[in-house]
């Protein structure tokens, strides 16, 4: 990568950071963030008052769903409007007088979406620590999860940059990302539900885990729980974790983080800027 390719992506990446600096978007989701995880290991039904113990297999799975609907939601609230709000100021002619392309254009605003919500995250998830070493977590499987969250966050983070990008209309771009949200969040799982039901769970194991595979959020959830609770997942999931072995589970990762480069040069040729 040549030096002005790098230098078009740090522009974009610190234009990005800057302006969510400056409107405090990164303080009011870290706070955000703080706030739900707080009220989750403090307030939550989990807590036994009399004993002053908490029951670490439901906070911990309480946590993981947790993240499974903010993470996906905050980030699609972080750039579905992308390219649409510099395409309605009027900036997006004015970065492209310069010499960036649209895989500089693009890149470099999934990399400071990518960096503004880990600061977000580790500000917000970082004063709780304390609570999970209070139930015997490793501090590895910790950081499991937190790189866990950063990479579900990067998924939806560019899903949000490509809805941008491919409509115009504002209250489409946000009725597509909800209607995504929900898709991964709810839907898939009623879907897979459903397929179990259908045929009385005789599916093979593998076919069934293939299935989740498909879904970013199940990818997630598998990962937490393989390492929060271990031994749990065959409980939860209904299928044989040793066909989802950690070698799978990390290609599936990398996959997904693929995907969004394969778009991005799968449609540059359709991707209409004006």
């Amino acid at each position: 990568m040549n030096k002005l390719k790098m230098y078009a992506l740090y522009v974009i990446f610190r234009k990005e950071v800057f302006d969510y600096i400056n409107n405090y978007w990164i303080l009011f989701m870290a706070f955000f963030l703080f706030f739900v995880n707080f009220v989750l290991f403090t307030f939550s039904s989990f807590y036994s008052l009399d004993k002053h113990v908490v029951d670490g297999r439901s906070l911990l799975l309480s946590l993981i769903h947790l993240q499974m609907y903010i993470i996906p939601l905050s980030s699609l609230i972080l750039s579905y409007d992308s390219i649409l709000r510099e395409r309605e100021l009027g900036t997006l002619d004015l970065f492209f007088s310069y010499p960036f392309n649209y895989t500089d254009f693009l890149i470099g605003k999934w990399f400071g979406y990518c960096f503004i919500f880990i600061i977000s995250f580790i500000l917000g998830f970082f004063p709780i620590l304390y609570f999970l070493y209070d139930i015997d977590i490793s501090f590895f499987d910790i950081i499991i999860f937190l790189l866990n969250c950063i990479w579900l966050s990067m998924i939806f983070n560019f899903l949000g940059i490509f809805i941008s990008v491919k409509i115009k209309d504002r209250t489409f771009v946000i009725l597509t990302s909800m209607l995504l949200w929900i898709f991964f969040i709810f839907i898939y799982d009623l879907l897979f539900v459903s397929l179990i039901i259908t045929t009385n769970g005789v599916l093979p194991y593998k076919f069934v885990s293939v299935f989740l595979l498909f879904n970013p959020v199940e990818i997630f959830r598998i990962i937490s729980i393989i390492y929060l609770i271990p031994g749990d997942a065959s409980d939860i999931f209904g299928l044989n974790v040793e066909v989802l072995s950690v070698y799978v589970l990390l290609f599936s990762m990398f996959l997904w983080i693929f995907i969004p480069f394969f778009l991005i040069f799968l449609f540059k040729n359709k991707i209409n800027y004006k």
